[in-house]
């Protein structure tokens, strides 16, 4: 058999293998991710029927998912489209997808999606984010990627959370030679922002803070000159190319949410090497008229590379703004001293002192020491200016400082679990004893009634006394003036005697 016709039997023979088992397979059949392992493919219609006890609350699940290209190159972009599906028997809104991977960098949105809501009962989206892949995956088949989904119950608020792993091909290595060397296509200088953060934990309206900013060159070189412009800039090129001495604007960002504090919005931060980190910051403020919710913050990158040409990287991070409810916890009178092991009445008040209504949940009192009752309270809605006032009853084991741990819950702008947290504190002082009067000299009360004495009774007591004869004042007759045994006491104060019968 000659050479061409036994490829041409391998080749036939394939074809009818493939012929066969597209002919065997179900007419409807739909590849699909729903519900698979990690790096699993499984038919769609199985994947569906496993998802359909939900318990009446919305799930999320990944339908499916491909790259642009189709094979990702190390050191070089590509795109993950996913596309989401509710399985579940309510709708679910304020989808937030959270990437996360150790050698894919996200592009652009700083790997944080959002979306409204996913109707319930097979809704679908597809959402995409592009992403730096770095030169270090050279040589891998395949590379792991997180995605976190947050997600909140359209009709209770009930807030879940789902995590997949995603599995993205690589492309194979391609030799120049027998000798086994790699071509990698990265010849430039590659700055990425790695991680964002700020110095406070919750962003409010009108709330200072500083953005820290991990900046990585995951190039081949060493970028030059590197000036990081917080807000975009303005640029005479597309993202990432390069012009021999091009410039740039920095007038032109966007800071409708977030503005410079402190000095421009451009700052020099020199030559960053191939694989170094540099950590830059930039002092911000949250306008007072930033309603809360999700923002990106776009940051530009403006370099030199070896042969004097600018480039420019853009990114974009997101900040997350919160509003906190500003209420004032307090007494509203002062509780003074407290005994021990007596109740003693705690006037303990809540205020609303924001400019904006708020909706509370439990305000609990607890107490360092001592039995505490009557303390918890359902606050509800409190408009501005509104209060609400709890009495409770402390009753202190220990004489000294008490100190009153008051907390009131809540659910922030991101349907989380939140607490508001008021130390408040009371001196307690030791019961004092009651005082018991004794006088020795005290015997009979009757003893101690005063007596007027005439002049000549005085001194008929002092004749008694140089005889030898008592000569204490005389008692006063307690039996004076009270009716005798038939004795009748009309109202003019005369005593009539009552006829006695005879014998």
């Amino acid at each position: 058999m000659k050479k061409n016709q036994f490829l041409k039997v391998i080749f036939i023979s394939i074809a009818m293998l493939f012929m066969l088992a597209f002919a065997v397979s179900p007419a409807n059949a739909m590849w699909d991710l729903s519900g698979a392992p990690d790096g699993e493919v499984v038919n769609n219609s199985h994947a569906l029927q496993e998802a359909t006890d939900t318990g009446g609350r919305p799930v999320i699940v990944v339908k499916s998912y491909y790259t642009e290209p189709g094979a990702v190159t190390a050191g070089s972009e590509f795109t993950l489209f996913i596309e989401l599906k509710n399985n579940g028997q309510e709708d679910a809104k304020d989808l937030v997808l959270t990437f996360s991977a150790t050698n894919f960098s996200p592009m652009d949105t700083g790997g944080v999606l959002t979306r409204g809501s996913l109707p319930e009962d097979g809704g679908t989206h597809t959402f995409k984010q592009t992403f730096y892949a770095a030169p270090g995956l050279w040589g891998y088949v395949v590379e792991p990627l997180s995605l976190t989904v947050s997600y909140v119950d359209a009709v209770n608020g009930t807030a879940y959370t789902e995590t997949f792993n995603i599995s993205i091909s690589l492309a194979p290595v391609e030799y120049v030679a027998p000798t086994a060397t790699p071509t990698v296509s990265v010849s430039r200088p590659r700055l990425l922002v790695t991680q964002a953060k700020t110095d406070i934990e919750v962003l409010q309206p009108g709330s200072q803070f500083e953005l820290f900013l991990d900046i990585a060159n995951l190039g081949s070189e060493t970028a030059r000159s590197v000036n990081m412009v917080v807000g975009g800039a303005s640029v005479p090129v597309p993202d990432g190319t390069s012009t021999p001495g091009g410039s740039y604007s920095a007038s032109g960002g966007d800071f409708a949410n977030f503005s410079p504090l402190g000095g421009s919005n451009v700052q020099s931060l020199g030559d960053i090497n191939v694989g170094a980190t540099f950590t830059a910051s930039q002092p911000l403020i949250v306008n007072v008229t930033t309603v809360p919710g999700a923002y990106t913050l776009k940051i530009s990158l403006v370099y030199l590379n070896a042969r004097g040409e600018t480039l420019v990287d853009d990114q974009v991070v997101t900040l997350l703004v919160k509003q906190v409810p500003m209420v004032n916890i307090s007494f509203y009178r002062e509780p003074g001293d407290l005994f021990t092991f007596q109740p003693n009445m705690l006037p303990i008040q809540i205020v609303n002192v924001g400019k904006k209504s708020v909706i509370l949940g439990s305000m609990k009192i607890t107490a360092s020491n001592g039995m505490i009752e009557n303390n918890t309270l359902q606050v509800g809605f409190l408009d501005t200016g509104g209060y609400l006032t709890q009495d409770a009853m402390l009753t202190p084991d220990m004489a000294g400082e008490v100190n009153l741990t008051v907390t009131v819950d809540y659910v922030d702008d991101f349907n989380q679990p939140q607490t508001i947290t008021q130390e408040l504190t009371v001196n307690v002082i030791d019961m004092p004893a009651p005082e018991i009067i004794e006088d020795p000299g005290i015997s009979n009360p009757i003893d101690q009634m005063p007596t007027d004495e005439t002049f000549w009774q005085k001194v008929v007591r002092f004749f008694k006394g140089l005889f030898g004869l008592d000569s204490s004042p005389t008692k006063p007759d307690m039996m004076e003036g009270m009716p005798m045994e038939g004795e009748i006491i009309p109202e003019d104060g005369s005593v009539q005697v009552a006829p006695q019968k005879g014998p």
